[in-house]
């Protein structure tokens, strides 16, 4: 999906214009000491100048949307070691889960970009549908996703030798996706449709359509059999039972919500506060998955938009669209530790356990261009991915 700096969230991203201020969350526990460093400043809102490292030994890749480039922050120094250019608006990053491959989708060229992680080459490139927003792999790492918002599909490819193998419909301008823990089924939040389509990845058809609300985001999965859905128009976040394939319950966020993460222990649940240019929101607002009660509000930055965290749940990481930089939250303390200067409107991002070397070469340039050419329709058993 492509985005301009006068843009509001994200095209379609229309947050209502009185919201629930992120802000306004406090911790539940919290003490009295604590609720006042909560309020005005903030103690856990450093200057986006403040760029320190942290005990992770890794790598974040950020997606500079505005900046056509990739960023990559070392935890271990703090600090951005390396920057892919070439990429024309790269909207959505994401990182292998064996950490060798770093995957990006361009919607300037409607193109999916695959470069090494260690040598930052290319190594994948393929025309995509129109508008690609955001790409998901596989576990095994043999299959990558690309939801198509201008197409209203999601595409399939097999990553040995780029080609598409599927074409799947889903609802009105697809945006986030992820893959169920047990990756059977994938879904993708329906923007201007109001739902959420689950998908078999076994049969690549549409295996359900969930009504949710006011322009789904994006979505995260837990391990215990629920997912969760950002309603960027209704500034609630909405849990939903997967196998009732119904909505349980709907918490409110702070203004415009946009990414949301499960932390890998299954026990929170990070929503990033958007808001628009002309308001940005500037909170994550944390829950506990299996109460959906708020578990505190941290301010990370103007107009967060992206969230991950680490394997290990114990920081979080988020991009701050207006700030042009990424904010690095402890989860224990809920306090911002880090804020490093990124490209331009970083949007997209994804942490790895591997690291590139801290002294490499800092810039490097690809040659993300494919030529334009007609995507094919049936996957690789030869079934029409269309019209299941």
């Amino acid at each position: 999906m492509r985005i301009t700096r006068t843009s509001a969230v994200a095209l379609a991203f229309t947050a209502a214009a009185v919201g629930l201020a992120g802000a306004a969350f406090m911790r539940d526990d919290a003490t009295p000491a604590a609720r006042g460093s909560q309020n005005g400043a903030q103690a856990s809102a450093v200057r986006n100048d403040e760029a320190r490292p942290i005990k992770l030994s890794g790598t974040i890749w950020v997606a500079n949307e505005a900046g056509n480039s990739l960023s990559a922050i070392d935890t271990a120094s703090g600090r951005v070691v390396n920057t892919v250019q070439g990429i024309a608006g790269p909207h959505n990053v994401q990182v292998s889960d064996d950490g060798g491959s770093v995957w990006a989708v361009s919607g300037h060229d409607s193109s999916l970009v695959g470069i090494g992680a260690e040598d930052r080459q290319l190594t994948g490139l393929a025309a995509t549908g129109k508008h690609p927003a955001h790409v998901v792999l596989d576990r095994a790492g043999n299959r990558a996703f690309v939801s198509n918002s201008g197409d209203d599909t999601v595409t399939a490819f097999s990553l040995k030798g780029m080609q598409p193998i599927a074409t799947i419909p889903v609802g009105a301008y697809p945006h986030g996706m992820r893959i169920a823990p047990d990756g059977r089924m994938l879904m993708v939040a329906n923007m201007k449709g109001g739902s959420v389509t689950l998908i078999d990845l076994q049969r690549m058809r549409p295996a359900a359509t969930i009504a949710v609300g006011e322009a789904p985001v994006q979505v995260a999965f837990d391990r215990a059999g629920s997912a969760y859905v950002s309603l960027n128009g209704d500034d609630e976040v909405a849990k939903i039972d997967v196998a009732t394939r119904r909505v349980i319950a709907k918490r409110p966020t702070g203004d415009g919500p946009a990414q949301t993460y499960v932390t890998a222990d299954g026990a929170r649940l990070l929503v990033a506060n958007q808001g628009t240019e002309d308001r940005p929101s500037d909170t994550v607002s944390i829950y506990d998955t299996a109460t959906m009660r708020l578990v505190g509000t941290v301010r990370t930055g103007r107009g967060a938009h992206g969230v991950a965290a680490d394997p290990g749940s114990r920081f979080a990481f988020v991009t701050n669209m207006y700030d042009d930089d990424v904010a690095i939250v402890d989860l224990r303390s809920l306090e911002v530790v880090s804020r490093v200067k990124v490209g331009d409107m970083p949007n997209g991002i994804s942490f790895s356990r591997s690291r590139i070397p801290v002294g490499a070469r800092p810039d490097m340039m690809i040659d993300a261009k494919v030529p334009a050419r007609k995507m094919a329709d049936t996957d690789e058993h030869g079934h029409d991915g269309g019209a299941h």
